[in-house]
């Protein structure tokens, strides 16, 4: 026996290949049956330590498994595989059961670096003379021998402490049959097999927990150095590395000698406490909830990133506002989003949007005091709607 790699699927290995197995029948105790609701054909060990042979590849996890069934003492690799008949209420051979079983030690060793472990047996069992029905009857009749019949099985069992017991698997319903119109008196059924461990990947072995490290920096306040000052006055400690990394101005503020590399304070007072933090969580975490964001905060972090050259964000803000319906928008937003877009050449689809809506719904916001208050400040603009 040798275990090798399988190529087309790197999560098996061959243990054993084409191995074959006899399994004598007494047809007069199977006709019997003796009031017993099994009946073994066959028990014994399925693998041998001192039989696997070291396999040549170059996959490291695959070399750690062949290292570790390498290191497994004869009694540790020991599985035990039963084959029994199976009865029903009636004394009728029912079914055919495989039952595998193995050493503790095998299963916890092989659960430590694999998830899932299984052990497959597949190949084909071959009798030596057909069953006796329609087909027996005729070449008898003949004077002719009938002929073997051969056919493919393959039985999957978790590799577990507790015993598997599997009666539904290929090929299980074909050895029934043979075995129940089987008149020979010392039928058989040979087996030719080949054994896999199957898994679905390797485990590591040990564990590690994910860390966000920018994330963390913020939130714990890790040796912060710098801080902004929102509307409300409140300070967002963060880091100058930080916001130079995403921001050329920011760049420029800290290193060129002005007010903010000697203060270390960045003033926002025309932007809220959330919509500073919505920045600041960005540039640590790079995301956005666009879904949930407000419209307030959406427009707040257009500005800061046109402000302050943070292209990735400004793109990201252009998209989130030119793609909600525009039910989204109190007629404040609407008017204050076109007032801004209004000024800069790039924003033409989102002012278009912005100037499109005011147009179709001239009639019901030219009363309202925050148009009257626009049209005040921004007389050309409010013509503009008015045409």
């Amino acid at each position: 026996m040798s275990v090798t790699i399988t190529s087309s699927n790197s999560n098996q290995m061959c243990l054993l290949k084409d191995s074959n197995k006899e399994l004598k029948l007494d047809g007069e105790k199977i006709k019997a049956k003796n009031g017993s609701d099994t009946i073994l054909l066959y028990a014994g060990n399925m693998l041998q330590k001192s039989s696997i042979a070291k396999a040549c590849t170059n996959d490291p996890y695959q070399v750690a498994l062949l290292e570790l069934l390498d290191n497994f003492s004869e009694e540790e690799f020991s599985s035990l595989i039963e084959i029994s008949l199976l009865y029903d209420r009636i004394g009728q051979c029912d079914n055919i059961c495989l039952k595998f079983s193995f050493t503790e030690s095998l299963v916890q060793k092989l659960a430590n670096i694999l998830v899932e472990p299984k052990l497959s047996i597949n190949g084909i069992f071959r009798t030596n003379i057909q069953s006796s029905g329609m087909l027996f009857g005729l070449a008898s009749a003949y004077g002719l021998n009938p002929k073997p019949i051969s056919r493919s099985f393959c039985s999957i069992g978790n590799i577990s402490k507790e015993e598997q017991l599997i009666t539904e698997f290929d090929g299980a319903s074909d050895m029934v049959d043979y075995i129940k119109n089987c008149t020979l008196a010392a039928p058989s059924l040979t087996l030719y097999y080949s054994v896999k461990l199957q898994w679905k990947s390797f485990k590591p072995i040990l564990t590690s927990k994910k860390v966000n490290v920018l994330k963390k920096m913020l939130q714990e306040k890790i040796l912060t150095d710098c801080c902004i000052i929102a509307g409300n006055n409140a300070e967002i400690c963060c880091h100058r590395s930080i916001l130079s990394a995403h921001s050329d101005v920011f760049f420029t503020m800290f290193t060129i000698g002005l007010q903010e590399s000697q203060t270390n304070r960045i003033e926002m007072n025309d932007i809220s406490e959330e919509g500073v933090n919505a920045l600041v969580n960005y540039f640590y975490q790079m995301k956005i909830d666009v879904e949930g964001i407000s419209e307030e905060i959406a427009f707040e972090l257009l500005q800061l990133a046109h402000r302050y050259n943070i292209s990735n964000l400004e793109s990201l803000m252009i998209d989130t506002l030119y793609y909600k319906p525009m039910n989204w928008f109190s007629l404040e937003a609407i008017i204050s989003i076109y007032c801004f877009t209004s000024k800069i050449e790039n924003y033409t689809m989102l002012y278009d949007k912005m100037l499109s809506w005011m147009k179709r719904n001239r009639d019901d916001v030219v009363d309202t005091d925050v148009f009257k208050n626009f049209m005040t400040s921004n007389p050309g603009e409010a013509a503009n709607i008015a045409e």
